[in-house]
């Protein structure tokens, strides 16, 4: 059961994680698509995607703890089993 929500838990601060940084990248791609006019292509410097496209440190940590706690679930279930085959 540990090794279960252990990797449920990774798979989907990961996902969030993937999911954030894509979001980011596609803002800026929508918007210098717009930005751009026939015969320009340039983007105007310091061009970045809004803050709303980022998580906050306070949800990063979140995350990260998230991640941690699946991992200790992940080792302490793979350990628990590798013990009881042993003791069998």
């Amino acid at each position: 059961m540990k090794v279960v929500v252990g990797l449920i838990l990774i798979i989907f601060t990961l996902s969030v994680r993937i999911a954030n940084e894509w979001i980011a990248r596609f803002y800026w791609v929508g918007a210098a698509t717009m930005l751009k006019v026939p015969g320009s292509v340039t983007i105007p410097k310091g061009y970045n995607p809004s803050r709303e496209a980022h998580i906050s440190l306070s949800n990063q940590i979140f995350l990260w703890f998230f991640m941690a706690l699946g991992m200790i679930l992940l080792f302490w279930g793979i350990i628990e089993d590798e013990n009881k085959k042993k003791s069998k």
